[in-house]
């Protein structure tokens, strides 16, 4: 969520969430004066982390996937309103704790010149294009999909965003917890069922 357009990120969620997350982590020791930067000033440097965590109008920018929009939200509050028994949560204190740590060679100057030298390919697709198509192109090098991610996918795609998480959150996420790890054997058995 930022600017005037919302896009729906296809391929690579996972990766910009743990970036961001690392980022807040950054910009919390920042303002506890526990990194300090010498090459930037203060000011400067955190002004630019949070133009990329928060946009003009205060909001959050990134709005992750259902099932850890709660924690990562959280993440912006309180230390008290942590959702501790998230992945989410888990992953920002071992980022935090690792910068603490590590604070010769994780220097705040080294990991702001770090996150800006990555690259971040967009590709924006049409109305036309099949986005199911794509993502399981691009994610051909990662992380193989699950058979329930594809068809989750699949079903979602023709769906609007608003769409999405309402049948996610009614439906999809009671089918996938019930029926981890092979959603796929009850879609089929399902289906079989009702089709004979």
């Amino acid at each position: 969520n930022g600017g005037k357009d919302d896009y729906i990120i296809i391929d690579g969620q996972q990766r910009i969430t743990t970036i961001s997350i690392l980022l807040l982590a950054f910009k919390n020791l920042l303002l506890k004066n526990e990194l300090i930067p010498t090459e930037y000033t203060y000011d400067n440097l955190l002004r630019r982390v949070e133009s990329v965590l928060i946009n003009d109008d205060e909001e959050i920018r990134l709005n992750p996937a259902p099932n850890s929009r709660n924690a990562y939200f959280a993440l912006f509050k309180e230390e008290d309103d942590f959702i501790q028994d998230s992945n989410v949560t888990s992953n920002y204190t071992y980022f935090l704790n690792r910068l603490r740590e590590d604070k010769e060679q994780f220097t705040a100057d080294k990991i702001w010149d770090a996150i800006n030298s990555f690259n971040i390919i967009d590709i924006y697709l049409e109305a036309g294009d099949d986005a199911q198509l794509i993502f399981e192109s691009l994610n051909s090098t990662g992380l193989a999909l699950s058979e329930g991610d594809k068809i989750r996918n699949y079903l979602m795609m023709s769906l609007s965003i608003k769409e999405q998480e309402r049948y996610y959150e009614e439906y999809w996420r009671k089918i996938e917890t019930n029926t981890y790890p092979r959603t796929d054997f009850f879609i089929r058995d399902f289906l079989t069922i009702k089709t004979r």
